[in-house]
């Protein structure tokens, strides 16, 4: 048990939380933003869904999001060691890379490492709500959703609010946020930090050796401005700088050995978007570009073993429009996404078959269509095309519909189509003696209904 006090403060004006209950099959007042291109009410999708809300992350006051992760259904959470060290989330059994991690629509999946998100590295402070949609969702979102698609949302605040935690281990975490509007423009941020002493795995019972603690720093900032009533500038920014110590592991006998081993870990994360709402919201058009930079550096002490750097340029470009016929409303939603990875491995030995640098780009033709008919029927299909540079053009598809008979009964299905493209590191990764990169690999296909 780390955490023995916990204080906290807060003064704020608060939007109400949503109702505290996860499952949230039913309820229309809650809006989903990971089941369409456009955010729409909870209730009209066959997909499903699962919302962890803030009066629950203040409930349980956990400190890192993975652990709120363990409540999903469906959702396994693995973790390899002590704090800090290699946790994965595989949804509905999918792979670790199969599945999309957004934060305020940044998407944080790092492609220098294996395409998936470091959630040993994601504290929980600051964030307002988690939402889960499982299932192959790769013709809303493109390559790895195949097991499906997290989105966390942060605290957009006004006024202060801080907590702080301490336990055993010299373990503590705190962070502080805020926000305020003024003139049409609102700023939210927050600050957040996480140590720990840890202890000596390879010495537990004996002692002897150094201890393998964690240290996080994390900043994360949003700015919005409305210049005119239909128009909306933003930009997000996050910054993540981490580093875990650890042992190493003698498989012959298979026991840990004592080594000062470390991996840093850095991301900066940057999304600037313009939303532009026309004919009384009936038509509505978002322009994004987002900016990834992800390190992961490995250490023997103080001597340089290895790193690995990537990147994501994504720019993203939708239009979307809705006309209502009656009791029947139609949306139809197109989009296309510009993407350019780049991946790069850096040895302590310059002659080492590791040492590479690569690049990929795809662009992506999506297309989405919803119907609702007054409050008993509602559902959509989407499909999307990806032309690789790399691979052969793909096509996924998705559709889902509910139907409400009456009675407090809805009656849901969906079905869709996935895709992962091989990693950079499935692509060209090099240990010798146990792993060498396949660049003729194809990307992995799935299908999936309920």
């Amino acid at each position: 048990m780390l955490a023995v006090f916990i204080l906290a403060a807060q003064a704020s004006t608060i939007t109400p939380a949503l109702p505290a209950d996860a499952d949230v099959a039913g309820q229309a007042d809650i809006v989903t933003v990971t089941a369409s291109r456009e955010p729409a009410p909870a209730s009209d999708f066959g997909t499903t869904l699962t919302i962890i809300d803030r009066g629950q992350i203040e409930a349980l006051s956990l400190p890192m999001i993975k652990d709120y992760l363990t409540l999903v259904p469906s959702v396994s959470v693995s973790q390899t060691g002590p704090m800090g060290a290699q946790t994965q989330i595989r949804i509905r059994g999918a792979e670790a890379n199969h599945s999309i991690t957004f934060i305020d629509g940044i998407e944080v999946n790092d492609p220098s490492s294996s395409g998936e998100f470091r959630y040993e590295t994601l504290l929980a402070q600051g964030v307002e709500r988690i939402e889960v949609l499982r299932g192959p969702q790769s013709a809303l979102w493109g390559s790895q959703a195949i097991g499906g698609v997290i989105n966390i949302s942060t605290r957009r605040d006004t006024g202060l609010y801080g907590e702080a935690q301490g336990g055993s281990l010299g373990t503590v975490r705190g962070g502080i946020g805020g926000g305020f509007e003024t003139g049409g423009i609102s700023v939210s941020g927050q600050a957040s930090a996480m140590s720990s002493s840890g202890y000596d795995i390879a010495g537990v019972g004996g002692g002897g050796g150094d201890r393998d603690g964690y240290e996080n720093v994390t900043l994360h900032g949003r700015v919005s401005a409305a210049p005119t009533d239909n128009l909306t500038l933003s930009v997000v920014s996050r910054f993540t700088s981490s580093e875990s110590r650890f042992d190493g592991f003698n498989f012959g006998a298979g026991v840990p050995v004592d080594r000062p081993l470390a991996t840093r870990t850095r991301q900066v994360a940057v999304r600037a978007a313009a939303d532009l709402s026309l004919l009384d919201g009936a038509w509505t058009q978002t322009a994004s570009y987002t900016h990834t930079n992800a390190a992961n550096i490995n250490r023997n002490g103080p001597a340089f073993q290895n790193r690995s750097d990537g990147g994501r340029d994504l720019f993203r470009f939708q239009s979307s429009g809705r006309l209502d016929t009656g009791t029947i409303s139609h949306r139809l939603t197109l989009a296309v996404d510009h993407e350019r990875e780049r991946f790069t491995s850096t040895d302590a030995n310059p002659l080492a078959q590791s040492n590479q640098s690569r690049r990929r780009v795809q662009t992506s033709l999506v297309g989405e269509y919803r119907l609702t008919a007054a409050d008993w029927l509602s559902g959509g299909v989407a499909v999307r095309r990806d032309l690789n540079d790399r691979f052969a053009d793909a096509t996924t598809v998705r559709a889902d519909a509910v139907v409400r008979p009456g009675g407090g009964f809805n009656v849901h299905a969906s079905y869709g189509t996935g895709i992962a493209d091989p990693t950079f590191f499935e692509l060209f990764g090099f240990f010798p003696g146990s792993f060498i990169g396949n660049p003729d690999l194809v990307p992995e296909r799935s299908r999936s209904w309920d």
